[in-house]
């Protein structure tokens, strides 16, 4: 017998907005914005993400960032998974016009209980970026590794540390 896979999917997120406007001795400005969305669809769960900081003191940018990325984790068990991520990153105060990596590998659930996780991620990459001050471009194969951990801690905080 087949079984048909569900013909849409239920995508969850969350977001995050933020003003800050000081006025005094020194006027300055900070918005920064966030969004994080994902699905589960049978054996693949797919995230996807936009970040965004600006900022001025005294009518001088100082901080002009955003971020887009995207990861499909395939899973093998109900705690070991493969990954494919892209991440893209435009930053105006850093060495580089932009940076854009395509990665993959292994990532593992450690812990994985409704109030702790605990989750680790391995794997190698390539990474694309444009130097600012010559407008040279950098290619290189890069290893990422990231490890996330977070704990409810009541019904209304979460700790969550990502590294």
């Amino acid at each position: 017998a087949l079984a048909a896979a569900p013909a849409h999917a239920d995508w969850t997120g969350k977001g995050e907005l933020g003003l800050v406007l000081s006025r005094g001795n020194s006027d300055a400005e900070t918005l920064n914005a966030r969004i994080d969305t994902g699905t589960e669809i049978g054996r693949w769960t797919h995230a996807l993400g936009f970040s965004l900081l600006y900022a001025t003191a005294e009518d001088v940018t100082t901080a002009d960032r955003y971020e887009l990325r995207g990861q499909s984790n395939y899973k093998l068990t109900d705690r070991s998974y493969l990954f494919g991520a892209l991440r893209f990153e435009d930053d105006e105060f850093s060495a580089f016009d932009y940076q854009a990596t395509a990665s993959g590998g292994y990532g593992y659930k450690f812990i994985d209980t409704e109030r702790t996780k605990f989750v680790g991620q391995i794997g190698a990459g390539y990474r694309v970026a444009e130097v600012r001050l010559t407008g040279d471009e950098e290619n290189e194969a890069v290893a990422r590794g990231d490890i996330l951990f977070q704990h409810q801690l009541t019904p209304t905080t979460k700790l969550i540390e990502k590294f």
